[in-house]
């Protein structure tokens, strides 16, 4: 399990390291979509001028920095992720941004070992799903917090409400002849490991978090038009996975049937509008 567990991490520390410039070059489009999560947890770890908080799987650097700006001069940001690559990409964005109220820390999110007491809240966006044991990670959160501080976190919710992700990766599928990618599987590091309200609860109740709140709101994609569809699925990993071995015209006839797919989707002004559902999740140290 522990070898398993370990191959998963450097597996998920390749991929997301070849992709941290793409990434790093399409923040914008990423905080498009995205940035609306940030600040739902947020508002929801009700963050203020001069707190300290703990940003867990930060990726490109959120909700790091949006959270940067709000805690201001006097306050701090801890951002960590397993890839160096991706923590670089964060720090480029603070640079152009001039914040210098923020450290990145590349680690294993299960292995946090940080001083007791220290951050008011965690948050996290989008990240404990791929973990292997994603309350190992809840657990040194907990410790890492002040007594009465927050961690709120938010994950992708079922995979039958995740129809931009279903939608593009059928056309894909079907231009290239693969079979349908099996449904994720709870429990398996992967997007949909705890895309159940139950699952998500239990985490953080098992982790010692008390006055667990889990509740689902819904995100909507508003793509400009077909081809940000495109360029907003070509940064994931698994859907770059699905292209390995092939020519650049199969490539390329895979993507023309994803904007086919998603122009049939398009309102009356060329936008493709698609709803999801995001589960978020607070809970507290005990005091």
């Amino acid at each position: 399990m522990v070898a398993d567990a370990m191959a998963l991490k450097a597996d998920q520390a390749a991929q997301w390291g070849s992709g941290a410039g793409v990434r790093l070059q399409r923040a914008e489009l990423i905080e498009k979509h995205w940035g609306p999560i940030s600040r739902e947890l947020l508002a929801q770890a009700q963050v203020s001028l001069g707190q300290r908080l703990l940003d867990i799987g930060t990726g490109h650097g959120e909700p790091a920095l949006t959270g940067a700006r709000l805690v201001g001069p006097e306050g701090h940001v801890t951002g960590v992720d397993l890839s160096l690559e991706m923590l670089q990409a964060a720090q480029a964005r603070a640079d152009a941004a001039a914040l210098d109220n923020v450290t990145w820390i590349a680690r294993d999110a299960e292995e946090l070992d940080l001083p007791p007491s220290s951050f008011d809240a965690g948050l996290s966006r989008n990240s404990l799903m791929f973990l292997p044991r994603p309350q190992r990670a809840a657990s040194g959160v907990l410790r890492a917090l002040r007594p009465g501080g927050c961690f709120c976190v938010a994950v992708v919710g079922p995979e039958e409400t995740q129809e931009q992700w279903t939608m593009t990766v059928d056309a894909i599928s079907s231009s290239l002849g693969l079979p349908t990618l099996p449904r994720g599987k709870i429990g398996e590091p992967g997007v949909y490991s705890i895309s159940n309200a139950t699952v998500l609860r239990t985490l953080l109740d098992d982790a010692g978090f008390v006055d667990v709140r889990v509740e689902s709101k819904q995100l909507v994609y508003d793509f400009a038009d077909a081809d940000e569809v495109v360029a907003w699925h070509e940064i994931n990993p698994t859907i770059c996975g699905l292209f390995e071995g092939r020519s650049p015209e199969q490539v390329q006839a895979a993507w023309d049937a994803v904007i086919d797919a998603a122009r049939r989707r398009a309102g009356a002004d060329g936008h493709v509008r698609i709803s999801s559902e995001i589960l978020y999740a607070i809970g507290y140290r005990p005091n």
